[in-house]
């Protein structure tokens, strides 16, 4: 392995800002329709944006993408923790990591000292383990991301992990399979510079005026996460049960013993001091068990309510397990649900799964198949595959109870209960995702006038939600090229343009509001297009069949109406009838030029 610094080109930076849209160009420039996921062809891309190691608040994130393993598409995965902020600290916005190294490797970056090593010693170490040991060897102020053994066995739902046992994770869309089959166990960061600033006077007193705002927020609507406001709003949401979580693989709407049993293990989490650096909200991993164990609502409902699992102290176990081994807990949630069906259904036995009880509502069962896909061992092996190509190999009908978009498996949040993630899900460059755009945060509690979005929006209606969709993954394109939370957005109202000030503040650059979400709009569709020269088209924007036409019980059980939304969404985006984007729209993104290098069919 070898390494060399870039500059970073000032024109693709102003059309791509940093972060995922960077990464995106880089991607779409460096690889080709058939570069396998796996392959040393394929690039690992970490990259910051703009406003990271800034004054400006929860904006420590980092973002992680290449070609996902698990969808064979565009593949993407944020992250929040200190590493982002080391390594714009040390002087890098980005680390591309192409090729595969002959033995397991390590990359320390210390400020402008780079240093690849051996890391043998680490290979088959979980991420907790790999995390104390590389603060030991490098330094303990340090920050590390690192993948698991799920990792290293190439597993398709494998996650990248960072912070160690407060484990933070970029576990989305297999990426952790990408760094194991570079053979890189980790890279460490230590930053100690300054990032130099265009105007760090008028950035600092522009935020400093915002904290009043953000202050009166949190106090207002009690949305605030630094105190225990927010666990009495997860008990909140437990008790109305509005039907946002899956159940029984996603073919009940309600699971009212996992909401009793919910509400009462929350009241009994305590504040945890670490957040992210520089955070104003702070979310869920704030608060942990008496053991000091993180809980988490994407981890719970998934691996939880989704395998009509309730007993919360075997789940807070089963996510300890998927963060040590590099599990995605989101994914690994989705097939266990999924082989628990096909075992209810008799398409796989005792003997396909080693003689374990797939039965609905184990806790044994559970841990003990998340163990077998870190390891990769036996029927594990079939899961790790994901939910899509474990159908494809069981047959049988499998495929039905297979619930995913483009091979990515469905996070905590039901489109039933709230049709704007219906049409988010099915649109979704990477596949079934909900912070794409987190449209659906328009119909829960935030306004924004500056997307059009003035009142908030009814919950199970269709009208306007293609349009406010696309609006949406446009300034969430943006956000995750700044690189920057989501909850300043929908938990304190920073508005697109206070991002925007920010961004001139920190380079200068000039940009108008209308700009902004421009860059937005054309990092979407250049995602869009780099799917489509995968073989993506308007036929896999859709849901499983049972999301679509299966009613359950329970306040959240009409199916959303897809086709109403989906007519709406393309047409604002400027995309024909298949969900390909015209040459005018290609062309007024300045995208035109690159589609049709691509070998593109495009429509006028």
């Amino acid at each position: 392995m070898d390494f060399c610094t870039e500059e970073l080109n000032d024109e693709i930076a102003r059309k791509y800002i940093g972060g995922s849209g960077l990464a995106a160009k880089m991607l779409w420039d460096e690889t080709t329709a058939d570069t396998d996921p796996l392959s040393s062809e394929n690039r690992l891309i970490f990259m910051t944006g703009p406003l990271t190691g800034t004054p400006t608040p929860s904006s420590s994130r980092f973002t992680a993408c290449a070609i996902s393993p698990l969808t064979n598409i565009w593949g993407e995965a944020h992250c929040g923790g200190t590493w982002g902020d080391e390594l714009k600290h040390a002087g890098l916005d980005g680390v591309v990591i192409q090729g595969k190294a002959s033995r397991p490797a390590c990359l320390w970056i210390d400020d402008e000292h780079i240093r690849i090593s051996e890391a043998s010693h680490l290979w088959g170490r979980d991420t907790f383990e790999t995390t104390n040991l590389l603060k030991k060897e490098t330094e303990g102020t340090a920050s590390v991301v690192t993948i698991g053994p799920a990792g290293e066995r190439l597993v398709r739902i494998a996650s990248i992990m960072t912070e160690g046992t407060v484990a933070r994770a970029a576990a989305r869309c297999g990426l952790g399979a990408v760094m194991g089959s570079k053979k890189l166990k980790a890279v460490v960061v230590r930053g100690r510079k300054r990032p130099l600033l265009y105007d760090e006077p008028a950035l600092i007193r522009d935020v400093q005026n915002l904290l009043p705002r953000l202050k009166k927020h949190l106090a207002d609507d009690g949305s605030g996460f630094h105190d225990l406001s927010h666990l009495r709003r997860l008990a909140n949401r437990a008790r109305k049960d509005k039907g946002n979580y899956p159940v029984r693989n996603w073919s009940q709407g309600t699971f009212s013993t996992f909401i009793e049993k919910e509400q009462e293990r929350i009241s009994s989490l305590t504040k945890m001091s670490r957040i992210c650096r520089g955070c104003m909200s702070g979310c869920s991993h704030c608060y942990v068990t008496d053991k000091g164990k993180p809980f988490f609502f994407e981890a719970v409902c998934p691996l939880g309510s989704n395998c009509l699992v309730d007993d919360f102290d075997a789940l807070i176990d089963a996510l300890e397990i998927c963060n040590r081994l590099g599990i995605d807990c989101i994914s690994a949630g989705g097939v266990v649900a999924f082989a628990m069906e096909c075992f209810e259904k008799g398409l796989v036995s005792l003997e396909d799964t080693g003689r374990i009880d797939l039965r609905w509502g184990s806790a044994e069962a559970l841990i003990k198949v998340i163990r077998k896909i870190g390891e990769r061992e036996g029927f594990g092996e079939l899961l790790g595959e994901g939910v899509r190509r474990a159908a494809e190999r069981i047959g049988g009908g499998a495929q039905e109870f297979a619930i995913h978009v483009k091979g990515n498996e469905f996070p905590a949040h039901n489109p039933r209960a709230h049709f704007a993630a219906a049409i988010e899900y099915a649109t979704s460059n990477r596949g079934a995702h909900h912070k794409e755009g987190s449209s659906d945060w328009l119909e829960k509690k935030v306004r924004s006038p500056e997307l059009g979005c003035h009142e908030l929006l009814d919950r199970f209606e269709t009208n306007r939600k293609g349009e406010m969709c696309a609006k949406m993954q446009d300034f969430l394109g943006t956000l995750n090229s700044l690189v920057s939370c989501i909850f300043l957005f929908s938990e304190h109202s920073i508005q697109p343009s206070d991002f925007v000030r920010w961004l001139n503040y920190v380079t200068g650059m000039g940009f108008d509001l209308k700009e902004y979400l421009t860059a937005g709009e054309r990092i979407f569709n250049l995602k869009r297009i780099f799917n489509m020269r995968r073989g993506i088209r308007g036929k896999d924007d859709t849901l499983p069949s049972r999301i679509l036409t299966q009613r359950v019980d329970g306040p959240a059980g009409n199916p959303p109406r897809l086709k109403e939304m989906l007519c709406e969404y393309y047409a604002y985006r400027g995309w024909d009838d298949e969900g390909i984007p015209t040459r005018d729209t290609l062309k007024k993104l300045e995208l035109l030029e690159l589609a049709e290098r691509g070998g593109l069919r495009l429509v006028t």
